[in-house]
């Protein structure tokens, strides 16, 4: 076998090795599971790094999360701050991180104050984290995420709060929210919660600790009730003789008002049931609208049965029409990317070799290289998350040696070249999101050239460690490989005798590489 012919061999080896990883690669299934709390708060604080909060040794933050509608820091708020501050931990090592409500003291000047809010919207979560400065109140970067929350809220359940009304005793006060319910289920537009559970959630309480309206404080108590929307009245007297009584019907998903009504009232106390009765059917929209009349049945006279006559045959049953296929749930590919790593060597040294023969003896040698090594290493990468990545490389390295003793050994007669093409498979890590560290093995083809020799080629084993920088869209990477393998060659003497000469070798060669990340 010639030389030309072996690189032709290892050439078709490489190429089909790398096709087959990137049609393993590409096919393998995503992850598509609903994110929790704390995975949406982790990919929060990726997210403010990336775009534009940077991690030094100095920098300070100030954590404070609060409900987006009452702005204060209820119990949900205080777990959501306890998951934010433990991915803070975690993406920024080298932070002094401290929270709001503990800063005693006060802050520096030069910290970074984080502020979060968080809103419940049907069965989701949405958290929004803003990195401010604290000097100059610039806005440094946002994140904005959702997860999938634990309450279950009613999709259908209307939570009508106990009428605002600073001129009615709280007997008065229930007695006419309790009418102005009772009209509104009338209506037959509304699944209203029963009076007793929004007496119980108490109203002018949270209205008094939360200091606001009735109108911002209602999304809190129907949040409180688990309904999905929330009518608010309101009676007030203007004049002696004035007063209007107005509701609000609103959605707490979107925050959008379904209606909004107004009506004057004459302030007696006779003609307000009427007024009630009033603003339900207006804020319902069915105003005017008839009731359904019960007409009387007639029992006529009995008549002679008829005869009996033939059932006609049953038509056959519709078939059933096909359901419609699930929709197909979108996978996320924000966390994922593709490494594409091209190197050349920088080094290459032998750190031991010995030669056999047919007869029995070995001899070990000290092998100096003779020149700087040649060849190439490619790689690829495919990262499942953004702290991970498994890769499949490829090295062609070529380095000529000095005869260990001058002149012929075993049929050596010239300063040979040392050929290693290996394939590895590694994972690395990326730490802090940036800095590389990995390991691998894999299996290596090496053999022995020269004008007078060939060794054929023999499969060993290969480790190799990395380390290196892979920033948004680049990198570098310096990697060592460590080699060992054993090559025969058969020959005949002067003596018109076969021998058999084994070499055994273990080498290490470093590489520089640059990586293209995608």
């Amino acid at each position: 076998m010639n030389r030309k012919k072996l690189q032709f061999k290892t050439r078709c080896l490489f190429f089909g090795s790398l096709m087959l990883f990137l049609v393993i690669g590409l096919t393998l299934p995503g992850s598509a599971s609903a994110e929790s709390m704390d995975d949406a708060l982790a990919r929060a604080v990726y997210l403010l790094k990336q775009r534009g909060l940077s991690d030094t040794a100095d920098i300070e933050l100030v954590l404070e999360v609060v409900n987006y509608d009452s702005k204060k820091l209820d119990r949900e708020a205080r777990i959501i701050q306890g998951a934010a501050f433990s991915a803070l931990q975690s993406g920024f090592p080298n932070a002094k991180i401290i929270l709001q409500s503990e800063a005693v003291v006060g802050v520096s000047s030069r910290a970074t104050v984080l502020k979060g809010t968080y809103q419940q919207r049907g069965g989701t979560v949405l958290v929004s984290l803003q990195a401010i400065n604290q000097t100059t109140g610039q806005l440094i970067a946002k994140a904005d995420v959702e997860y999938e929350s634990d309450v279950q809220i009613a999709s259908d359940m209307v939570a009508v709060l106990n009428i605002q009304a600073s001129n009615l005793s709280k007997s008065q006060n229930r007695i006419f929210s309790k009418i102005f319910r009772s009209e509104l289920t009338k209506t037959g537009k509304m699944n209203l919660i029963a009076s007793e559970y929004v007496d119980a959630a108490d109203a002018d309480k949270i209205q008094e600790e939360y200091q606001c309206s009735r109108d911002e404080c209602g999304t809190i108590i129907a949040q409180q009730l688990n309904a999905s929307q929330v009518v608010t009245p309101i009676y007030e007297q203007v004049t002696e003789s004035l007063c209007y009584l107005t509701a609000s019907w609103k959605d707490i998903a979107t925050g959008r008002t379904i209606n909004e009504v107004s009506i004057k009232h004459d302030c007696q106390l006779e003609t307000l049931d009427a007024a009630v009765e009033e603003l339900a059917c207006k804020l319902a929209g069915t105003c005017g609208q008839q009731p359904q009349l019960i007409t009387p049945v007639v029992v006529p006279e009995p008549e002679p049965e008829p005869l009996p006559e033939p059932e006609p045959e049953p038509l056959p049953e519709p078939e059933p029409e096909p359901l419609p296929p699930p929709p197909v749930e979108e996978d996320d590919y924000s966390d994922r990317f593709s490494l594409l790593t091209i190197g050349i060597p920088l080094s290459y040294s032998i750190s031991s070799a010995s030669i056999s023969n047919s007869e029995g003896s070995t001899d070990d040698y000290d092998v100096e290289t003779d020149g700087s090594p040649s060849g190439y290493y490619l790689h690829w990468g495919i990262g499942y998350s953004k702290t991970a990545y498994w890769g499949l490389g490829w090295t062609s390295v070529t380095q000529p040696v000095k005869n260990p003793v001058g002149g012929n050994i075993y049929g050596i007669s010239d300063n040979p070249e040392l050929h290693t093409n290996a394939l590895d498979f590694d994972w690395t890590g990326l730490i802090g999101g940036s800095f590389a560290l990995g390991f691998g093995g894999g299996i290596n083809w090496s053999n022995v050239l020269c004008d007078t020799c060939f060794f054929e080629p023999a499969v060993g084993v290969q480790f190799l460690g990395r380390i290196g920088f892979i920033g948004d869209g680049f990198g570098v990477l310096y990697s060592i490989h460590s080699y060992a393998a054993n090559s025969t060659m058969s020959f005949t003497d002067s003596n018109d005798t076969t021998n058999n000469v084994t070499a055994s070798w273990t080498a290490t060669a470093s590489m520089l590489s640059v990586a293209i990340k995608f």
